[in-house]
């Protein structure tokens, strides 16, 4: 497995074990091995390589697997422009806890005048795919120059493209756009604004199977990239960002390796009899094999206006995908083919289900007459949101009686 360092510098070959253990089977391994710590995850005889860490610089890499060569970095450190200089990498202490079957590297940083401290969260790999959700924050203050798209950036890929046989990214995406690399220059001008972007890998010349590396955001940034002309394939010529206009206090996000990138689904649900406010609203979301009732994905989305949501980090494939809402029975759309962002996914949910179990019997009709009365706000019982329990909840349970969600 061919392994392409980020930095150049004389090696101590002073290596360090750390072994791991979890109450599985399998565990964690740490190495360091010179200024490069190296994680393993495995049992017996078989302990892949999934991430390395660049003590010296704080670039980080991540594949998704023995199958999987290296390629695009993630530099965990802030990189930004400051009093007409830019800022990029820097070395960085560690330490690590276990939290479950979880891998916690922690992480401390001087860049310039910053203090920064960093949490990297290493997920169990799953078949073809390494996720890491990290976590920083800043202590000092250092002035942000005025650049659009580049002035302070939370989160950086770096990689290489010399040529159309020569890369470890063949394309850059970011929401729903993919955008080709170009020799030199920008790769989006102006900027996008978006929380999903990466950097397509796969086979080349220069080797195979380099992964794709993706990173969600909690909010949009702005997202550009820039390319450095070159024509040696050791070289790092590919930054791909995103972007504050100011000096970011905190940040989050979550970093995925796997072979393909992933999907945004969206659309609308409509809340049956509801006349409070839908924003914020929570929706269980969960993403099935075609008739299989295991879901393979769930995660709770929150309603924005006209009760318009977002699911992210979809991956390729054929899905049932199943709605529900705290008072509402669930709903499936069914046998969803993702191969590309998905717009238009629209669920209407049956009211009437105070106590959750999918479906409208005399439970929630008992619910709803015991608070009978009662008013105030995010009252359960209270089923159209008008800030009371009264005749019109009754009535919502009563003329969906009978009433079951989909299975």
């Amino acid at each position: 497995m061919f392994c392409r360092l980020k930095s150049a510098g004389r090696w101590s070959w002073l290596v360090l074990w750390v072994i791991v253990a979890v109450a599985s089977a399998q565990s964690w391994s740490l190495r360091v091995r010179g200024t490069v710590l190296e994680i393993f995850y495995g049992a017996g005889g078989s302990t892949p390589q999934y991430a390395a860490l660049h003590l010296d610089s704080s670039y980080f890499r991540m594949n998704y697997g023995p199958n999987s060569s290296w390629g695009t970095s993630v530099i965990l450190m802030p990189t930004f422009w400051s009093g007409g200089r830019y800022y990029q990498g820097a070395p960085v202490s560690w330490s690590y806890r276990i939290e479950g079957s979880d891998l916690v590297l922690l992480l401390s940083g001087r860049i310039a005048s910053l203090q920064v401290s960093l949490q990297v969260r290493l997920l169990p790999p799953r078949p073809d795919e390494l996720l890491a959700c990290v976590s920083a924050s800043v202590d000092g203050s250092v002035p942000i120059d005025n650049r659009l798209g580049e002035a302070f950036k939370p989160v950086m890929l770096s990689s290489m493209r010399v040529s159309n046989t020569l890369w470890d990214a063949q394309s850059a995406y970011a929401e729903c756009n993919n955008y080709a690399i170009p020799s030199t220059g920008w790769m989006i001008y102006p900027a996008t604004s978006g929380r999903l972007f990466g950097l397509l890998g796969g086979s080349s010349a220069w080797q195979p199977n380099t992964p794709t590396i993706e990173v969600l955001l909690p909010q949009p940034l702005q997202i550009t990239g820039w390319v450095t002309y070159s024509t040696n394939p050791n070289d790092d010529n590919v930054g791909f960002w995103a972007a504050s206009s100011q000096l970011m206090r905190a940040w989050s996000y979550v970093l995925r390796a796997a072979p393909d990138r992933t999907y945004r689904l969206s659309g609308y649900i409509t809340l049956e009899q509801y006349r409070g406010n839908v924003i914020g609203q929570p929706i269980m979301v969960e993403l099935r094999p075609p008739g299989d009732l295991t879901p393979l994905h769930s995660e709770t989305v929150l309603l924005q206006l006209n009760g318009y949501y977002t699911l992210y980090q979809v991956a390729p494939g054929s899905y049932d995908v199943a709605f529900q809402g705290t008072r509402w029975l669930r709903k499936i759309v069914r046998s969803v083919a993702v191969n590309g962002c998905v717009s238009g996914m629209n669920a209407s949910l049956v009211n009437g289900d105070v106590n959750h179990d999918n479906r409208i019997d005399d439970a929630d009709l008992l619910t709803v007459l015991f608070a009978f009365g009662r008013t105030g706000s995010a009252l359960l019982e209270d089923l159209n949101g008008d800030g009371q329990v009264d005749d019109a909840d009754l009535l919502i349970v009563l003329f969906n009686f009978g009433r079951e969600g989909e299975s």
